[in-house]
């Protein structure tokens, strides 16, 4: 019984917060709701068919249904190009960049590969808010299609998001909504997902829309 009272409690902030045909209530903030999310609200409008997220542009949902939406924190900004902190301490020159591999191509073509060995800590590059962590995966593959990769995603003031890729397994330094510096250790690089090799992937994106979103070129100090 205690435990039947304890999901009941659970859940009412949440039932709450919704109006008829599963859409949230008019001007109703809800956080860690919605599937891709953790701790980033999300602000209905009094017409249940435009929402917003943190401050980004109103998005139109059509008649799609609450379980369904999809979005990526972060905001809309006119951020073009950034200089960032090196993820990692010895600041080894690139492997690869911007659109010099298959996987650095169309919204992803300003990804930065450097060398690393598995275990080497990975650095926040600028301060910000942990949006999402991954570290369950254990193997790399050659699939470009399978998005298989441990990672780490901070948002940062500017609504950009920086992304930490192929990371050791069970490595994350950090939780998500945790608020992190500039060079705090996020995780330990590895090999996993689309990968030949250790190494760490970083890139930075911004938002467009709904999941549409694209990378901008960055320099390292």
């Amino acid at each position: 019984m205690k435990i039947f009272y304890r999901v009941i409690l659970i859940l009412l902030p949440i039932i709450s917060a919704f109006g008829q045909e599963g859409y949230p209530k008019p001007g109703v903030t809800i956080s860690g709701v919605f599937k891709n999310s953790f701790c980033f609200p999300v602000v209905v409008s009094a017409n249940k068919k435009t929402w917003s997220i943190d401050s980004s542009k109103s998005q139109d949902i059509q008649d799609s249904k609450w379980g369904e939406w999809n979005w990526l924190p972060g905001k809309v900004s006119q951020v073009s190009e950034k200089t960032v902190l090196h993820p990692l301490k010895n600041k080894p020159p690139l492997n690869f960049g911007p659109g010099q591999n298959s996987a650095h191509q169309g919204r992803n073509k300003y990804g930065y590969d450097f060398p690393a060995d598995e275990g080497t800590p990975v650095h926040a590059i600028e301060s910000g808010i942990v949006s999402k962590v991954v570290q369950n995966y254990t193997k790399a593959h050659d699939d470009p299609k399978k998005d298989l990769s441990n990672k780490v995603e901070v948002v940062h003031e500017d609504g950009t998001v920086s992304s930490y890729v192929h990371l050791k397994p069970n490595s994350a330094k950090v939780g998500p909504c945790e608020k992190v510096k500039e060079g705090q250790i996020l995780a330990e690089s590895g090999n996993t997902g689309y990968s030949s090799g250790p190494h760490l992937h970083i890139d930075v994106y911004r938002p467009i829309d709904g999941l549409n979103y694209t990378t901008i070129p960055l320099k390292f100090k």
